[in-house]
C-alpha cells in the first residue's frame, strides 16, 4: 500500500464547480396556470406525503383536463421532479459515485476530477454507458449512489425560514435555574468547555451578551450515530460549532 497516497486529494466533497444553487426562482416564463398546478401538487407531496407516483398521475389527470379545455393550453409536466425544480423546491444537491467493493467516495462524474475506477480497487464506478435497451445515457451514472449537500448549504437554506434564527437564539433569554436540567445548554459541556480558538466560551452567555457573543449567532450541531457499537461502556458525543 502507498501510505504516501491521500485518499482525499481531491477532496471529493467539494467538487471544483463548487455549489451554486439559485436563491431566488424567476417564473416570468411560466403560465400562472402552471405554477398554480406545480404549486398545489408539491404541497401535497410535502405537506400530506402524497407518494410521488401519485403526484406524476395528479400532473397527468391536470395536463389532459386542460387539453379538453383548450388544445392550445400549454400542459404541465408530468413528472413530480421536474414541476419542482421549475418552483425551486429541490435543492441542488451533488451525486457522489461510491465504489461498490471499498466504499471510498469520488468526486461527481461533471468534475475535472472524477475517476472511471476506484484508485484503490481499479473496479468500475458508472454504470455502462449504454442502456440494456440500446440507448446512451445522457450522463454517466453511478452504480453506487451518494447523494451529498454540505452542511453550511443545509443550514443557509433553513435560516431563510422566517422566525427560525430567533428561535435557534432563543436560548440566550430563556430563564434558568441551577441544578435543573432543561436542554443542553444547561449542561457543563456547553457552559465551560466548548472553547473558541481563541479560548473564550463558544456559547457565552453574559449579561451584555443578550443578542449572542460579538452580536453573533452561534450554532451547535449534534451529530447521532446508531450503528456503532464501541467495545466497552461510553457515550459519544460530537458537537459542530458554526
Amino acid at each position: 500500500m502507498d501510505l504516501d497516497v491521500d485518499e482525499d486529494d481531491p477532496d471529493p466533497f467539494m467538487p471544483d464547480e463548487g455549489f451554486s444553487s439559485s436563491d431566488t426562482q424567476n417564473f416570468t416564463d411560466f403560465p400562472p396556470h402552471l405554477i398554480t398546478i406545480y404549486a398545489l401538487v408539491s404541497w401535497l407531496h410535502l405537506q400530506f406525503h402524497l407518494p410521488r407516483v401519485a403526484c406524476n398521475a395528479l400532473l397527468t389527470i391536470f395536463g389532459f383536463i386542460l387539453i379538453s379545455l383548450s388544445p392550445a393550453m400549454e400542459v404541465p409536466f408530468v413528472m413530480l421532479q421536474s414541476s419542482n425544480r421549475v418552483l425551486g423546491v429541490d435543492k441542488d444537491i451533488f451525486t457522489l459515485p461510491v465504489c461498490p467493493t471499498c466504499r471510498d467516495v469520488f468526486p461527481p462524474a461533471m468534475s475535472t476530477k472524477s475517476h472511471d475506477t476506484c484508485t484503490t480497487c481499479a473496479v468500475g464506478l458508472f454504470l455502462p454507458d449504454m442502456t440494456k435497451w440500446g440507448n446512451f445515457r445522457a450522463t454517466k451514472m453511478p452504480i453506487v449512489k451518494y447523494p451529498y449537500l454540505p452542511l453550511s448549504e443545509q443550514i443557509k437554506s433553513l435560516l431563510k425560514i422566517p422566525g427560525l434564527e430567533a428561535v435557534l437564539d432563543g436560548w440566550h433569554s430563556k430563564p434558568r435555574t441551577v441544578g435543573e436540567y432543561t436542554d443542553i445548554f444547561d449542561g457543563d459541556v456547553c457552559q465551560t468547555k466548548l472553547k473558541c480558538p481563541d479560548g473564550k466560551l463558544f456559547f457565552s452567555n453574559l449579561p451584555h451578551e443578550k443578542n449572542g457573543p460579538d452580536g453573533e449567532l452561534r450554532i451547535g450541531v449534534n451529530l447521532g450515530v446508531d450503528w456503532y457499537v464501541p467495545l466497552v461502556p461510553a457515550t459519544f458525543t460530537c458537537i459542530l460549532i458554526f
